[in-house]
Parts: C-alpha cells; structure tokens; sequence
C-alpha cells in the first residue's frame, strides 16, 4: 500500500513483487532496488527516493507521473518492458529534478520514435538535464 516502506530500507530486492502502489517507496532510503517481476510503476512509486542509486524493474510495461520525481542520486534504470513512460508521449516528470547525473537506463526501441518519430519526453527530459546520460536501446 501507500508508504508502506518509506523511510526505512537501505536496499531492497522483492524478486516476486509483481504490484505497489501509489508512494509504495516514498523517500525510502534504499540505494538499490530490484523488482524483476513489478508490472507497473504507479504514480510516485519511488518519489524522493534521494539517495536511490539503481532502479531495476525490468518487467514493468508501464511506468507512471512521476514515479522517479527526485531521485536525485540514480545513476541507472532497468526499464527493459517499459512501453510507457507517463500518462502521455510528452514529459510527464518521470524523471523530475534528476540533473546532473551520469546515467544508464535501458528501454524498448519503441520509446526511440514513440512521439511523432521523437522520443517520448521523459527520455528527452533526462538527456537534457544528464548529459553524460546513455540510453540503450533494447
């Protein structure tokens, strides 16, 4: 549910985790989280999650507003399944106030041209604000 692990992990691996919610991980203190097997990343799934450095969650086909929004620490994401990226094609704050960061996030091909033969805005957004950012496209 809402808040369920916030503030208290410091790395956290749920290999059959297939469904959080809204702020499941808010401002949860983990460095590291892996959920194979999450379907979805709702909306402020791992808000504030400041000193998150690794986000795999490779299983997951859609990934909500905001769902990273100040993880301002991440350096990678597994987003392997990820066939959306907010609520829209546009930046829908996946990746609010990550800046600066040096950046590795995996994605389908799809998100390359998703938006008129554009990226999607998230991707967009990130690479704007992370210029030493790859995303690689699997």
């Amino acid at each position: 549910g809402e808040y369920c692990f916030s503030n208290t992990i410091s790395s956290l691996y749920l290999p059959k985790l297939q469904t959080a919610s809204d702020y499941s991980f808010y401002q949860c203190g983990a460095l590291y989280f892996s959920f194979p097997a999450l379907l979805d990343v709702p909306n402020y799934c791992f808000k504030d999650c400041t000193a998150g450095l690794y986000f795999g969650v490779s299983s997951a086909t859609a990934v909500a507003d905001n769902a990273f929004d100040g993880c301002i620490s991440a350096t990678a994401f597994e987003l392997d399944s990820c066939l959306t990226l907010g609520s829209t094609v546009g930046n829908n704050n996946v990746f609010l106030n990550i800046i600066g960061n040096t950046i590795t996030i995996d994605v389908p091909i799809a998100l390359q041209t998703i938006d008129g033969g554009s990226p999607d805005g998230d991707l967009v957004y990130l690479l704007a604000n992370n210029p030493l950012a790859t995303i690689n496209y699997v």
